[in-house]
């Protein structure tokens, strides 16, 4: 249940109408399970509503949104997990229980795994996980603490529920923020306007948003979780099959996050960063925190950028397992041993090398373990990275290994060249038919 409101952590997020990526995720959580936090939700956004954002207006605000109401719909009209949408026109903000379900339970399940000293990046990886295996799953989508593995006490901890209660409440109050911005500025429908005009407006509505929680005195933390979870599930370049389709989506597409929307967004809060440390005991451990939220999001804006990276989400998200979204202490995926088996020896191309492979050109070295196994002059191993895992095959001439790789839907083709003490391999990979346009990678036996 959603707590009166609390100061001392803001979630800084967005939930965009329509949905992302056309994943139909109705099925998610059934309607006797949103009916249930139905009322509890409408109850405490209304009263968050009229208690707390409503006295932050300045007069003009509230005569101009006198007669906004709220719609709190089940799902929404597209089925998405991240669909909050304002109608300016009608000035009328629609709030999906389907959207608020999902961020509650994947807030809690961040909560948890922060708690307990765990990697937060299962959380990411589950939501790639949905976004390319949900439509074609035989059986129920697994909900986020189950498929997460959070324990069904985890409130039980102070310290979780804590968190969870203030990231849950703050990032709700931003959101009516963001969408009351659209009804303020009585933004057009998207339908009416360019994609260009659109971004624009966003931005706006997302500058009323921050001048409003100013007003409230609350800092912005977290919205680094946020932003790479949505990532996740937005469409990308990949996703299209060609620079072309890419560029044409993003002329029709009026909700992608941009990385110019990101640096937009931490400008803002750099620009805003003293009066927001003005609420705070300590100013300036104040400042420090929005500047480092602020970092945050130019770190997101790298990943919207580098389309290598964006890659990598794919391939990710393609490749992942549900035995692969267990808990664990550190971002890179372990295989367990019934995986595969490893040899040991001394020979050459056999064992565990930890390296360093580059996506596309300009794009920094990413750590992967490749573990290879011989027989005669086949090799075939696993190679493992950030959460993903893939597969190798290859032959082995001379010193050289000629390979093809496959990873979830991707593959390619690659090519090691061993040293002469035959203790490390460097080489490059490739996409499809290639073996070299993809990057470069190497490895050193353990």
């Amino acid at each position: 249940m959603l707590n009166r409101i609390c100061w001392d952590v803001f979630v800084f997020l967005f939930f965009f109408a329509p949905s992302l990526w056309a994943t139909d995720m109705s099925a998610l959580y059934d309607d006797e399970t949103l009916g249930y936090w139905q009322p509890v939700y409408q109850e405490d956004i209304l009263w968050n509503f009229e208690n707390v954002i409503l006295p932050r207006l300045s007069m003009q605000e509230k005569l101009v949104l006198r007669d906004v109401t709220f719609a709190f719909p089940l799902r929404g009209s597209d089925r998405s997990i991240f669909e909050f949408y304002a109608e300016p026109a009608r000035y009328k903000v629609t709030l999906p229980i389907l959207s608020i379900r999902f961020f509650a339970d994947i807030s809690l399940a961040q909560a948890w795994l922060v708690e307990n000293g765990y990697s937060i990046s299962t959380a990411y990886q589950y939501v790639g996980f949905l976004k390319y295996h949900a439509h074609n799953m035989q059986g129920p989508i697994p909900r986020p603490l189950d498929a997460l593995k959070i324990p069904a006490d985890a409130r039980d901890n102070p310290g979780v529920d804590d968190l969870y209660t203030k990231s849950l409440t703050t990032a709700i109050l931003f959101l009516l923020c963001h969408e009351l911005g659209h009804v303020y500025y009585q933004h057009p429908a998207y339908d009416r306007i360019t994609a260009e005009a659109a971004r624009q407006n966003e931005v706006e509505a997302d500058r009323f948003a921050v001048d409003i929680m100013c007003r409230i005195g609350t800092i912005p933390l977290g919205g680094g979780f946020w932003f790479s979870t949505l990532v996740r599930w937005q469409y990308n370049q990949w996703d299209c099959g060609s620079k072309e389709a890419w560029q044409d989506y993003l002329k029709r597409a009026t909700h992608p996050l941009t990385a110019f929307r990101i640096k937009s967004l931490a400008a803002l809060l750099e620009e805003r960063a003293a009066a927001f440390a003005r609420s705070q005991a300590n100013h300036q451990l104040g400042v420090a925190l929005v500047s480092s939220m602020a970092r945050d999001l130019h770190g997101v804006a790298v990943i919207l950028e580098d389309p290598g990276i964006q890659r990598l989400l794919q391939a990710e998200g393609q490749s992942t397992q549900l035995n692969m979204l267990v808990p664990r202490y550190t971002d890179t995926y372990v295989a367990q041993s019934e995986d595969f088996a490893v040899s040991h020896g001394n020979g050459i191309l056999m064992g565990r090398y930890a390296g360093k492979f580059d996506v596309l050109s300009g794009s920094s070295g990413v750590d992967i373990t490749t573990i290879l196994e011989r027989n005669d002059r086949v090799v075939t191993g696993v190679y493992t990275y950030a959460t993903s895992k893939g597969e190798i095959k290859g032959l082995l001439t001379d010193n050289v290994l000629t390979f093809t790789w496959a990873e979830g839907g991707a593959s390619g083709k690659g090519r090691f060249v061993m040293d002469d003490s035959q203790k490390s391999f460097s080489g490059t990979w490739g996409y499809m038919n290639s073996s070299d346009n993809g990057g470069t990678w190497y490895g050193k036996k353990e």
